[in-house]
């Protein structure tokens, strides 16, 4: 039992703040059964009441939380979390893997960001390309209207010619 206190301590995540907790119901209390975090000895010492009903691992042995189920709630340390529970079979107990809310949504923050980013170049890039497209129909509209000017200035000139010739006999 002892030997999977360490490997939760180190368990090989990418974070300041994501917790494992094992931790059961003694008497009025939650008992946790491994080290924390952020308390030193605090293994089979720290206890919460179970009368603090906006912690996480109270909501969890009381049955508010359901297992697997994902929930924000407050930690020991009374800072906003998002957590999970699972029951470990044979035993009294129950491992919470815990992160803190800021840290979570950090990460989702720096997502949004990017996405947004991506977001605002590819709608730079289809009003550019409307642009131009509008700019091309423009100059072919006053190319067409070039030609047709020509091409009345041509009929104008053959009918003076036509007319200054006719004038002439």
């Amino acid at each position: 039992e002892t030997v999977c206190y360490p490997v939760l301590q180190r368990w090989p995540v990418p974070s300041k703040a994501v917790e494992v907790l094992l931790l059961r119901r003694e008497g009025n209390s939650v008992l946790f059964l491994n080290d924390l975090r952020f308390v030193k000895n605090g293994a089979l010492r720290m206890r919460v009441p179970l009368t603090d009903s906006k912690e996480l691992t109270v909501k969890t042995l009381k049955g508010t939380l359901l297992h697997k189920e994902v929930l924000g709630s407050l930690d020991y340390r009374h800072v906003p979390v998002l957590g999970v529970v699972q029951h470990i079979a044979g035993h009294s107990w129950d491992m919470v893997v815990k992160e803190d809310r800021s840290e979570f949504y950090a990460g989702a923050r720096r997502e949004i960001f990017w996405i947004a980013l991506a977001d605002l170049l590819a709608l730079a890039g289809v009003l550019i390309g409307a642009g131009l497209m509008h700019q091309r129909q423009r100059l072919q509209e006053m190319h067409n209207q070039r030609r047709k000017q020509a091409e009345k200035l041509t009929a104008l000139e053959i009918l003076a010619a036509l007319s200054s010739t006719a004038t002439a006999r």
